[in-house]
């Protein structure tokens, strides 16, 4: 991908019950992006942490001082879970992007494609059940650029009202407005008519090309918003260092680490690895001999 498509600007990825206004979308990355050099990652942040040893995200919040206080509860709970990496943000599922100079570290790196190749080896065939979106924000947050996610905010990348029952809606669910952007979770064809319906009685020409400012626009923006938040994002050391935005002119691309062979064990922790969902992932190093075959 990085290959054929050398020349593009920005990846977007988007859940399949996802409708994403493009125009305005265009519009706005053109507006607010277009102009910026350096790695970007945008979209509507949430925050964990990673256990990388057993593959599982863990310690869910809604911002950095959230998720620090549910890290140690959360991640404890796994095998290695004590050594979980984190807090950081990452963009929710339904819809975010990424600049080339990001997508281009993360598919150059070899612990990347191992993370990947292991975190999908607990079934056959082989699939991924633990959300790409958590993921993506570590490879992110273990790169070695000043970047952390921009946040849009959830009246404009959102959860469809209509289509999350009472008991779901919260925070993330509002109705289609003059601030939409993207709308998630339709499961039926007359969901989305009625979505493209609504945007186009609620946003006319003029509406698509206005302006969709961020609610928190980097990672300068978010570590100043309390004095609390570099002590446990650590992203926020590039700010107090007068760290410059690093435009990925030396690619920066990873060294090849040792390759790990990792199964599924079986149960544990319900919440976090349920048997159903391939358990927990035990993993041990190959031998080099095989490594090189």
């Amino acid at each position: 991908m990085v290959v054929i498509h050398r020349g593009t600007r920005f990846f977007i990825k988007a859940d399949w019950d996802t409708w994403i206004h493009t125009t305005r979308l265009e519009a706005n990355l053109r507006l607010l992006l277009g102009h910026r050099s350096g790695p970007l990652y945008f979209g509507n942040t949430l925050w964990c942490s990673y256990s990388i040893g057993d593959f599982q995200p863990c310690g869910y919040g809604f911002g950095p001082l959230q998720a620090a206080g549910a890290k140690a509860p959360e991640c404890s709970k796994l095998p290695a879970g004590n050594s979980a990496i984190g807090p950081f943000p990452y963009t929710a599922g339904l819809m975010w992007g990424m600049s080339y100079e990001l997508i281009e570290w993360i598919a150059g790196s070899r612990l990347v494609y191992d993370f990947v190749h292991n975190a999908s080896a607990r079934f056959e065939p082989p699939y991924w059940v633990k959300g790409e979106d958590s993921a993506f924000g570590f490879f992110a947050h273990i790169s070695p650029f000043p970047v952390t996610p921009i946040h849009w905010g959830w009246n404009i990348v959102h959860d469809g009202y209509e289509f999350r029952s009472q008991a779901e809606r919260g925070l993330c669910t509002q109705h289609i407005s003059d601030t939409t952007l993207a709308v998630h979770s339709m499961h039926t064809r007359g969901d989305f008519e009625l979505v493209v319906k609504q945007l186009r009685e609620r946003c006319n020409a003029t509406c698509q090309q206005a302006v969709l400012p961020f609610t928190v626009d980097g990672l300068a923006d978010l570590c100043s918003r309390n004095p609390r938040i570099p002590s446990v994002y650590t992203k926020c050391a590039s700010v107090s260092r007068g760290a410059k935005a690093d435009d990925g002119s030396a690619r920066h691309l990873p060294k090849p680490q040792p390759r790990r062979k990792c199964s599924s064990v079986g149960e544990n922790v319900p919440f976090i690895a349920a048997k159903a969902q391939g358990g927990t992932i035990a993993c041990v190093d190959e031998p080099l001999e095989k490594q090189r075959g």
